[in-house]
């Protein structure tokens, strides 16, 4: 279990999920370590439609740019 009084939820989650796991991960009999639990970074996209389309664009343009 993880926790840091400095570190807000997700960027603890974040840290562990990217540092701690590759370091589990570099030991020597180590074949997969898992991070579970925790919150997530989340990022919500609400696209007007009918702007898009204004500008010659869909959804999946900006799913693409996105990625």
């Amino acid at each position: 279990m993880a926790s840091s009084p400095l570190l807000d939820p997700v960027e603890l989650r974040a840290r562990v999920d990217y540092d701690l796991s590759w370091s589990l991960l570099n030991l020597e009999g180590v074949a997969a370590a898992e991070v579970g639990g925790g919150l997530e970074r989340e990022v919500r996209v609400v696209a007007d439609q009918y702007r898009l389309a204004g500008l010659g664009l869909d959804v999946l343009a900006i799913e693409q740019v996105l990625r």
